[in-house]
């Protein structure tokens, strides 16, 4: 592997930096971020990693302030100066490759639209072809333009490393899970699983939440929904639906309980909406895989990510699936830190990068 001797220099970078209303760190961004830094150190890259104050905190290497955090609820079209500020600051740092960790379109639209002197490795956790494929329904001739400009901007990444399916849809691109298998993860799987639903994460329109909370009115067994909704209303709703098996909480987790609620829950579900997901995986889903629950989701949302678990058509088939004695094996060698390095490691050989 490229050890002390490897000279390039490389930046990853999170330019969302989305945050809540607390001012944390909102989604998976700061995991991604902190997976991607791993993997540089092992290999023996001299790298830093750039993001807003709220991405940076813990991370034990240099680092470079990008000026713009967005909270949750302004994120998109109206804060595109924002989001193309971070990735101008960030592609103007000393760098040979620049590594963004957690991407949009709106990437791919400042590549097309700049001039970039740097070698560009991005992380896909939703097929942008497939974005773009809607784009161009629903907006017409307007999107075709847009879709245009997109594909220039997909041109100039050098390498892509995508999570959202093994089967690679493009040359140049590299798989790797949304989260590594760590050691920790075996060891918190040992905890005694409570038989409950659990429901872990953001809140957002792409999860069917009031679907989840009707199904469950009448079934004997407990549901717990936790996270941080987008839409308060969304939230005063579901909470006058819920039964007395239902318990939602609004609120942002720290990690303890976070990982202490996944590794303690029988069944974890994940509801996306696949006709507004597309082909994009879920962080919650494999950590829950690796910590030993029985995952429920949709059936096009495992086939993306290569999982066994409780594949539903319809959220109305939810409760009727579920089966305490059932066992769903999941091999997770593919994932461990090692060989995800190790194939990082030949593709940064093959490429020339190291």
């Amino acid at each position: 592997m490229c050890k002390s001797e490897c000279r390039m220099k490389i930046l990853l970078v999170e330019y969302k930096n989305i945050v809540n209303k607390s001012k944390s760190a909102f989604g998976h961004g700061k995991k991604a971020l902190g997976e991607a830094a791993s993997i540089c150190s092992q290999l023996g890259f001299d790298y830093a990693c750039a993001g807003s104050r709220e991405y940076l905190e813990s991370l034990n290497c240099s680092v470079v302030d990008l000026p713009c955090a967005i909270h949750a609820d302004k994120y998109g079209s109206k804060s595109i100066f924002n989001i193309f500020k971070n990735i101008s600051t960030a592609l103007k740092h000393n760098s040979d490759i620049v590594w963004f960790t957690n991407i949009d379109l709106y990437l791919l639209l400042y590549l097309a639209t700049h001039k970039i002197e740097n070698k560009v490795i991005v992380t896909e956790y939703a097929d942008p072809l497939e974005l773009m494929s809607l784009l161009k329904e629903r907006k017409r001739l307007v999107g075709k333009c847009i879709c245009a400009l997109l594909e220039k901007g997909i041109k100039k990444i050098n390498l892509t490393v995508q999570t959202y399916d093994a089967y690679l849809k493009r040359d140049n691109t590299i798989y790797m899970p949304d989260y590594i298998y760590y050691p920790r993860y075996e060891l918190m799987a040992t905890k005694p699983k409570t038989n409950r639903v659990l429901c872990l994460g953001t809140m957002s329109h792409q999860k069917d939440i009031k679907g989840l909370v009707r199904v469950f009115q009448n079934v004997d067994r407990e549901l717990l929904i936790i996270g941080s909704f987008i839409n308060k209303s969304s939230f005063g709703e579901v909470e006058k639906m819920a039964s007395n098996n239902i318990i939602i909480e609004n609120r942002l987790l720290d990690y303890d309980e976070y990982y202490d609620l996944l590794a303690s829950s029988e069944y974890v579900i994940l509801p996306y909406k696949m006709e507004k997901y597309g082909s994009a995986t879920s962080g919650v889903l494999r950590e829950a895989v690796y910590l030993g629950a029985k995952v429920i989701a949709p059936k096009a949302l495992l086939n993306n990510m290569g999982i066994n678990g409780i594949g539903y058509t319809n959220i109305e088939d939810v409760p009727a699936l579920l089966n305490d004695d059932a066992v769903y094996y999941n091999d997770f060698e593919k994932y461990k830190e090692k060989n995800i390095v190790k194939r990082f490691n030949d593709e940064f050989i093959r490429m020339g990068l190291n």
